[in-house]
């Protein structure tokens, strides 16, 4: 029961991962009932794939924005 409470605290505090695996889930399972032949692993593969789009939004947002050059550095090449 604690592994389900922390994966969902995860999924609360690093939102962007929760949001584009749920995404993935929806359309996995309309995917799987719409088209024959997506199956459970092509659904699989999907959410997986998605994680990992989750992990790099989450990354590039924590990272924050690139650094800005001086006005010295500007003209120089």
């Amino acid at each position: 029961m604690g592994e389900i409470v922390e994966a969902l605290a995860l999924f609360v505090i690093k939102w962007r991962i929760g949001l584009s695996v749920l995404g993935s889930i929806i359309a996995a399972v309309f995917l799987a009932s719409a088209i024959p032949w997506f199956s459970g692993l092509y659904g699989l593969g999907l959410v997986l794939v998605s994680f990992g789009g989750g992990l790099l939004w989450q990354g590039s947002a924590e990272s924050g924005p690139p650094p800005r050059k001086k006005s010295s550095e500007k003209g120089e090449a």
